[in-house]
């Protein structure tokens, strides 16, 4: 990341080829790669924790990249007022009615409730 930050994304070889905004050395930014970029700066950060332990001992971090998605989604709703047939369109879901389940009546005290402080 540091490195597209002060490079930018023309040093990397697929730019031209690739509509992404980031891009790693492979080709476009993985979703695996997201995650492990915002898992460790969460860690560094010193946010990060385990929110549970699957039955496999897989452990389930508090912040991921889709809770970026849902405070970003919140912030323009309830902050900006953005209406949800915008944040629809820009979320990519199909029916408004699955954007209005997660972010019409949310407030910042549900989201505690939902994500933890």
């Amino acid at each position: 990341m540091s490195d597209w930050v002060s490079h930018g994304r023309l040093r990397y070889k697929h730019a031209d080829e690739l509509d992404y905004l980031f891009l790693g050395h492979k080709g476009e930014f993985t979703k695996s790669g997201v995650a492990d970029v915002v898992t460790r700066a969460a860690e560094n950060a010193g946010i990060q924790e385990v929110q549970q332990v699957g039955q496999d001992g897989k452990e389930y971090k508090r912040i991921t990249p889709h809770l970026l998605r849902h405070s970003h989604a919140m912030f323009y709703h309830n902050e900006r007022g953005v209406s949800l047939d915008r944040l629809k369109d820009h979320l990519g879901h199909h029916s408004v009615d699955t954007t209005e389940q997660f972010y019409a009546e949310n407030t910042p005290e549900k989201m505690v409730d939902t994500f933890g402080e």
